[in-house]
């Protein structure tokens, strides 16, 4: 916890030139001016509440997602027909859940100070579209001819676009 306080102290810090300063006080008739991450690195060390146990829950399904779906994909390889499929459909549904879930813990542990929502049916449209998008590319990377992997990485990326832009449009 502390290496990762510091880190983010570090990051707030110099991100903050990139804010719009505002207007604070005026003690003794000279302008102060702060911004938002600048106040928040006042405060440090930084609280540890919900959002901690947010980043903290993100973080291990993300590397349990990745370790779990890469597992999994190490065996196609060695695998033919029904089983082959089966196995590409698995490595498909764990990582794209794993993105998925990743995506929506973040969002939730983003207090923006104001009450949010998610419209089910869109949000459901994004857990399928990062679902396919991961599926149809690790099937186009598994067959290992030159460029196939590239593609297959290529169709990843664009479904956890399309899946980031689904899931922020369900807001």
């Amino acid at each position: 916890p502390a290496i990762l306080s510091t880190t983010l102290l570090l990051f707030m810090l110099g991100m903050s030139s990139y804010e719009v300063p505002r207007l604070i006080g005026r003690p003794a008739r000279i302008d102060v001016f702060t911004t938002e991450i600048q106040a928040a690195t006042q405060n440090a060390p930084p609280e540890f509440g919900i959002s901690s146990a947010l980043g903290m829950a993100l973080l291990l399904i993300c590397v349990v997602g990745a370790l779990v779906s890469f597992k999994i994909y190490s065996q196609v390889a060695s695998s033919e027909g029904p089983r082959r499929l089966c196995l590409l459909a698995l490595t498909g549904l764990c990582t794209g859940a794993g993105i998925w879930a990743t995506h929506f813990i973040a969002m939730l542990a983003y207090d923006a100070g104001l009450p949010i929502a998610y419209e089910p049916v869109t949000t459901a449209a994004s857990f399928v579209i990062a679902v396919s998008a991961t599926t149809f590319g690790f099937a186009i990377a598994a067959n290992g001819f030159r460029w196939q992997p590239c593609i297959g990485g290529a169709c990843v990326g664009v479904g956890i676009g399309l899946m980031h832009y689904t899931g922020m449009h369900a807001l």
